[in-house]
């Protein structure tokens, strides 16, 4: 039996934890793996180029939008970030699932594109990925240590922007305990994967 892939769109806040989940993930499941985005913004203390963004100047970027390159992309916080097609369609296709962390501007230009796209339609599961409180958001920023105070409320406000978007997503995942989070995470992939849309040329005779 040959399954297209699902293509997972993660979205939160910054600060409710999508990376550290997304990692842990990917170490437990098969079959599935990261999208990596480019972005213009500066990498920050211990991010890898290539593995955790593709960085690029405003002048690559907009080369690459020119050229539609990017499957999305957005402006956050002053800075561009993208999902460059090539790095989606062709796994999706292989039947490998995509989990794409990126903000709810890039979440709803893709839930448009199915509205037209079948084959995106068939693919795209959408989570959001909410603090237990605003509070608790708050002190997970500022503990990061990697922003300064102006940009962290600027976060904060943009926050309350994208938690009331929660209904337009199909799930809607607290991370209040981190082990738990996951587990929860393992468990909507697990149960996606079983959803019939995205099967193809399934012949229970052969």
């Amino acid at each position: 039996m040959i399954r297209q892939g699902a293509l997972i769109i993660m979205s939160g806040p910054s600060g409710a934890g999508k990376s550290t989940i997304c990692n842990k993930v990917l170490q437990q499941l098969s079959n599935i793996e990261f999208s990596i985005s480019c972005t213009t913004r500066n990498p920050r203390v211990g991010e890898i180029d290539g593995k955790d963004y593709y960085f690029i100047t405003k002048e690559q970027f907009d080369i690459q939008k020119n050229n539609n390159d990017f499957f999305e992309y957005a402006k956050v916080h002053g800075n561009y970030y993208g999902t460059l097609k090539s790095s989606v369609i062709k796994k999706l296709e292989e039947g490998i699932d995509i989990i794409l962390d990126i903000d709810i501007q890039g979440a709803m230009s893709i839930k448009h594109i199915t509205k037209t796209d079948n084959f995106f339609a068939k693919s795209v599961e959408t989570i959001l990925i909410a603090p237990p409180t605003f509070k608790e958001l708050e002190k997970r920023l500022r503990g990061r240590k990697t922003d300064h105070d102006d940009v962290i409320k600027q976060r904060l406000k943009t926050s309350i922007e994208e938690m009331e978007k929660c209904g337009e997503y199909d799930y809607f995942l607290i991370n209040d305990n981190l082990d738990e989070a996951v587990i929860n995470m393992t468990s909507f992939i697990r149960s996606i994967r079983m959803k019939t849309k995205r099967i193809k040329d399934y012949k229970f005779n052969e």
